[in-house]
């Protein structure tokens, strides 16, 4: 299949590094958390509103804090305007780890992805990250003080096209298939595949310049021939607390690794490589679907 190469999606990778400023837990999934103060504090940082509803705000559409935090299709756009949501132009991934109880001292990592016109407004969710982490996080409110900063902006290489690939996958994988929630039973390459392209279309498509020029239905053929060479992956399940919906929600998903077969991959190579910076399925800006690649020997 001959298809034309993908232009790279602009990434800005960004490690945070914080300080406990006091005792206390952090959640084994802290994601969730960091997301839920992240949001809090950006909104604090740029509203000019008074912090009213972002519902009827005539600022709505210009403020960084709903178009960074909350976007969604414009309905005048013609490209993808009947979805309701879209993928985020942000990504958070702290490191993947237990409940950790935390002492006065010690360091925590979190890992932020930026997509596209997003890497322009770093400044802000550098200083939203820092008031996040000054207001404290998980069950009891410990409180993180803003170490250091490092950025990277050249992705991973793309993966040889001669060797095969050992995908891990570090946090609940969430992929849906008609609706349904994907099963370690029914896992194929293609729902990971076609999840991958999704959400890097969706990223190009309204957080970048250039929407994806590929063909979509080939594509899907080349997925559906994909087979695994060996699959060992598992349901995970882990819960957050939502503040909005006032309930517990399942966050449950895929992990383990799988090993792909050797076959000709056209695109989906490239996709790979973003894959570790962006994380696929539900929930990845929030660090959920993250994926580490090996090439084998």
């Amino acid at each position: 299949m001959h298809e034309p190469a993908i232009v790279p999606l602009p990434l800005l990778r960004t490690t945070y590094r914080f300080r406990a400023a006091g005792e206390g837990r952090l959640p084994g999934f802290a994601g969730s958390a960091w997301r839920g103060a992240f949001g809090h504090a950006l909104k604090r940082t740029v509203c000019v509103m008074r912090l009213r509803p972002c519902e009827g705000c005539p600022l709505a559409r210009t403020c960084l804090y709903p178009t960074l935090f909350h976007a969604a299709p414009d309905p005048a756009a013609a490209r993808l305007r009947r979805l309701q949501s879209v993928a985020q132009p942000y990504v958070l991934m702290p490191p993947p780890e237990g409940p950790r109880r935390l002492r006065p001292g010690d360091r925590v990592e979190l890992g932020v992805t930026l997509v596209g016109r997003a890497i322009g407004q770093r400044a802000y969710v550098r200083r939203a990250l820092e008031r996040a982490g000054e207001g404290g996080l998980g069950p009891d409110r410990l409180r993180f003080e803003l170490e250091s900063v490092a950025t990277a902006t050249t992705p991973p290489a793309v993966p040889p096209a001669d060797r095969p690939l050992t995908l891990h996958f570090v946090t609940p994988l969430r992929l849906k298939r008609d609706a349904h929630l994907v099963t370690p039973e029914a896992f194929t390459p293609g729902d990971l595949l076609m999840a991958l392209l999704r959400r890097v279309s969706m990223l190009r498509a309204f957080h970048d310049a250039a929407p994806l020029a590929l063909d979509f239905a080939a594509l899907k053929e080349l997925a559906a021939a994909t087979r695994w060479a060996r699959r060992a992956v598992r349901w995970h399940e882990t819960r957050r607390y939502s503040t909005r919906q006032e309930a517990l929600l399942a966050l449950g998903g895929l992990v383990g690794e799988a090993e792909l077969a050797p076959a000709p991959l056209g695109p989906f190579r490239e996709l790979l490589a973003l894959a570790p910076w962006i994380g696929v399925g539900k929930g990845a800006s929030m660090g959920l679907g993250q994926v580490r690649i090996e090439a084998a020997p």
